[in-house]
């Protein structure tokens, strides 16, 4: 007969035993648990930088990077873009909404698109504005102009002719003047990237007396255009792409005007005010003698 201390014992052992069977059968389960989700967990390549990106600059192909991280830390990050979902033709002219640097993700809330309605708004560089100018299929140099251009505006303007004027005297009061200088051409009409000119429905674009191009210009310079745009013509000179001048959107050194007498420096002293129009047939005599006051011999 076992005493009643044995029997204590007998069942706590029991009892002991029966605990750890329990807890080495549950540690197993969940580690084949914790293994097969590790064998399952994949590799898959997302979209990051391999440079920093102001706000607004433009999204290119070797501005890509391609990094593999697992398939559940993508799930908790929303918005990335994998490489197996990729089509480079989606983003072609995206531009970043804010500032990114080195490394980051590429997410879709961080690029704006062309056809996004606040595309205009995010390619404005800082305190810079977009503003837009008439122009024809001369003034905007037979619309060989692209989104993405650098342009100067040069101002064309002759006094209106009164009663008292003459047509020499209006043409010899014609003069020509730099007023912007390099700055960035963001539209032409409503089309916001070349891409959009360059297709077969649009690479026939007719100017006409409504067609307009907007603009990057800094407030003054929109001033000055607004005037300028209301007593005269605006026309636009192409830039080249060297890069040479490093401060953009500014006035050039030595830039000046240019005037009648530039052009017919000859005639300039005929330029002067025609006091008497003598009509001879179909011919104008100006004179320029002062006619006596009353009262005079």
């Amino acid at each position: 007969m076992f005493s009643t201390r044995n029997i204590i014992y007998l069942t706590f052992s029991i009892a002991v035993i029966g605990v750890i069977g329990i807890y080495l059968q549950l540690s197993g389960t969940n580690s084949q648990a914790i293994n097969a989700v590790i064998a399952h967990d994949e590799k898959i390549s997302v979209l990051t930088l391999n440079t920093d990106l102001d706000a607004g600059q433009a999204l290119l192909a070797q501005h890509f990077n391609w990094q593999l991280i697992s398939e559940t830390r993508a799930q908790k990050l929303v918005g990335l873009i994998k490489r197996q979902d990729f089509n480079l033709a989606r983003f072609k002219g995206a531009i970043s909404r804010y500032s990114l640097s080195s490394g980051d993700y590429v997410r879709l809330d961080s690029l704006v698109l062309p056809h996004d309605s606040d595309f205009l708004t995010s390619s404005l560089t800082k305190d810079k504005r977009a503003m837009a100018i008439k122009v024809d299929a001369q003034s905007a140099i037979a619309g060989l102009v692209s989104p993405g251009d650098r342009v100067d505006v040069i101002f064309y303007h002759k006094l209106k002719r009164s009663e008292e004027q003459d047509a020499w005297q209006l043409a010899a009061s014609a003069s020509v003047r730099q007023l912007v200088v390099n700055v960035r051409l963001i539209a032409v009409d409503r089309q916001l990237n070349k891409q959009e000119i360059d297709t077969d429905n649009n690479s026939k674009i007719k100017y006409d007396d409504h067609s307009t191009v907007t603009l990057e210009v800094s407030v003054k310079q929109a001033q000055r255009l607004a005037i300028a745009q209301q007593l005269g013509r605006l026309s636009l000179l192409l830039r080249g792409s060297s890069g040479q001048y490093a401060q953009l959107g500014t006035t050039e050194k030595h830039s000046t005007d240019t005037v009648f007498s530039d052009i017919l420096p000859q005639f300039g002293q005929h330029a002067q005010r025609a006091h008497m129009v003598l009509m001879q047939g179909e011919k104008q005599v100006l004179s320029h003698a002062k006619e006596k006051q009353s009262g005079d011999e």
